[in-house]
This record gives structure tokens, sequence and C-alpha cells, in this order.
């Protein structure tokens, strides 16, 4: 069974505390650098040094990928339950525990979804990451779903910082357009790929629309 993000933060093992470069680098580019890793792999982390435990807490950049969660050995065809259950449990943990006053900068998802039963439920899940995402003021979101199509939440596009925004595989209602128009002012890139769409009102005067 996956490890999750509590389980890391507990397990930190006290190793080297500063007797190397990396060590004694300011935090703020220890953590510049655990941005340019994937979620499990920064969170893995804190047991580089008792001074890195935390660190992933307050980190810029997430990017939260299925893959390092992916034991079936023969592609993205199936997605075995208990490898999706466990990266769900991952995510969900990883941003209840992020330092409550951390902002985030970017926020990058790759969500598998398998079932058609429980699309509505995945689908609400993927908006609820993103909308924290967003309430932490992140500038760039990217939404990946795997397999079947994900629905975005137009409600969740409320944001005076987010400047980038990019989905593929997902179902775009009516009104999503004039939400970003109204309610995302700073928004500069929109970046879609197979995408479903239902909303006649479309407009990106104010963009530069990537397909």
């Amino acid at each position: 069974m996956a490890e999750t993000a509590p389980k890391c933060m507990r397990a930190g093992a006290a190793g080297n505390d500063g007797g190397d470069e990396l060590s004694a680098l300011p935090d703020d580019v220890i953590l510049r650098i655990m941005s340019f890793m994937n979620a499990r792999q920064a969170l893995r982390t804190c047991v580089v040094s008792s001074r890195w435990r935390n660190l992933w807490s307050a980190l810029p950049r997430i990017n939260a990928e299925f893959f390092e969660f992916d034991t079936d050995t023969e592609g993205m065809e199936t997605v075995a339950e208990d490898d999706e259950v466990a990266f769900k449990r991952f995510v969900n943990r990883l941003l209840e525990l992020r330092d409550p006053a951390a902002l985030m900068e970017q926020f990058w998802l790759r969500y598998p979804s398998s079932d058609d039963y429980n699309l509505q439920v995945d689908s609400a899940e993927a908006n609820r990451w993103i909308s924290h995402a967003i309430e932490k003021k992140a500038r760039s979101v990217e939404l990946v779903a795997m397999m079947l199509p994900l629905e975005v939440d137009n409600a969740v596009f409320t944001s005076r910082y987010l400047r980038t925004l990019g989905f593929c595989n997902v179902f775009l209602v009516h009104g999503f357009f004039k939400q970003l128009e109204t309610r995302c002012p700073a928004l500069e890139d929109l970046y879609l790929g197979d995408w479903l769409i239902t909303d006649d009102e479309i407009s990106f005067q104010k963009l530069k629309y990537n397909e």
C-alpha cells in the first residue's frame, strides 16, 4: 500500500543534520529545488535531514502525479482500484497538512478516473483540490484527466492571481468562459486539449488561447 503524507511526515528519519552542502542551503532555495520534484518525491526528502522534515508543507509548487502510485505494468489502459484510492488519499492529506500560511504558485494534477459510476465524485474531488490551490493564490493551474473526462466546476475559478490555466480531457459546461473573463482578470494563457463543451458563449478576448 502506498504511503501517505502524514506517514512520511511522522517517519522522517533524523538523518544528516547539516553536514553536507545541501543542508547548508537556505530554506527558500531548498524549497525551490523541491518544487521541481513531483509531490511524492518532494515529500520523501523529509528523511534527508531533521531540518527538512516539514519543509514540504510550504512547497510553492505542487505536481501531483498518479504515475508514482501506478503499480499496473501494462500501461494506462487500466488503473488498479487500490492505486487510485492511495493517490486520492495522498493528495487529500498533502493539502490538509500544508502550512496554512503557505501560498502556492503552481498546482499541476494528473488525475485518474477509471469508473463511470464515480465520475461525479472524482470531478468534485479534483475541483476541490483546484479550489484549494486557487484559495492559496496559485498563478498556474493544470488538470490532466487520465482515461475518463472530468467535469470542471465553473464556480471554482474566481481569482485575482491566476495567470495560466490548462486542461486536458475535461468537460466544460455553460458559462465557463464567461466565468474566466469576469472572475479571473489576470488570466493570460488558456491551454485546452481533448475537451468537451456545452458552452455556446466562447470568448477569448483577453486570453492567449492555445490548443
